[in-house]
C-alpha cells in the first residue's frame, strides 16, 4: 500500500520540521496534528480532534 498526495494526522511525535518537510518533498504527504496548550504558536483544535480526544478518555 502506498500513499502520495494526501494528509496524515499524527501526534507530537511527527513536528519535526526536517520529518515534515521529507514526507511533502518526497511523496506530497502533509502531517497535520494538534497542538498542545503549552506549545508556542498553540491554537484551538480542530472540532473533530477535541471530540476524538474527549471519547478516548471515557
Amino acid at each position: 500500500m502506498t500513499y502520495h498526495d494526501c494528509s496524515i494526522y499524527g501526534d507530537k511525535g511527527y513536528i519535526g520540521a526536517e520529518i515534515q518537510l521529507d514526507l511533502f518533498e518526497t511523496v506530497h504527504i502533509r502531517l497535520e496534528y494538534p497542538y498542545r496548550i503549552n506549545q508556542k504558536d498553540w491554537k484551538p483544535a480542530f472540532i473533530p480532534f477535541a471530540k476524538a480526544r474527549i471519547f478516548d478518555r471515557c
